[in-house]
């Protein structure tokens, strides 16, 4: 009864921020910091980009989308302008202020004091998963834009081969 009385004070806001301040930590160790999460979400995205998209995996697009991922390359830098980008799991649970500092690192894990050397194999972790994410979302970019589509509708095809997490609202995402 406590509970509820004090779940039905707060406004949807501020509920939604006690609540994915409480959940951070399962969050992020079941997904962003799990290197078992990584494989298992790159099996799933080419299951789902083979069956959605008819993205063969180690196919030319999806090999250039791993490429891009991992290089940040033009093809990359289209999608980004395109929207493709941010709708994982992993991106979709960071902070502006994550986004903003990564891009200030471009794309290197740097060390500069103590914090950051104990932080280095939970960053490459969350790095790789991210990458992993893109991959799959940049090959279908690839491969739709070859065949012709506008950056528009590759970019709607690249974020709905798996779940789109920006899609959600807030109480989904909690």
């Amino acid at each position: 009864a406590i509970y509820a009385r004090i779940a039905k004070g707060l406004d949807s806001e501020g509920g939604i921020k006690v609540m994915r301040y409480l959940t951070a930590p399962f969050r992020h160790g079941a997904t962003t910091y799990s290197l078992p999460f990584t494989a298992v979400n790159i099996i799933r995205d080419a299951t789902t980009a083979l069956w959605r998209e008819q993205l063969i995996p180690f196919s030319k697009p999806y090999l250039q989308g791993w490429a891009s991922a991992v290089s940040k390359n033009n093809l990359f830098d289209d999608a980004a302008e395109a929207g493709v980008l941010m709708s994982g799991i992993v991106d979709n649970m960071r902070s502006t202020k994550e986004i903003e500092r990564a891009t200030h690192l471009l794309g290197g894990l740097t060390i500069h004091n103590p914090k950051d050397v104990l932080l280095f194999v939970p960053r490459l972790i969350r790095d790789i998963n991210i990458t992993a994410e893109q991959a799959t979302r940049l090959g279908v970019f690839a491969k739709a834009r070859a065949e012709g589509l506008d950056a528009l509708e590759s970019a709607v095809a690249a974020r709905d081969i798996t779940i789109n997490f920006s899609k959600m609202g807030n109480w989904m995402r909690v």
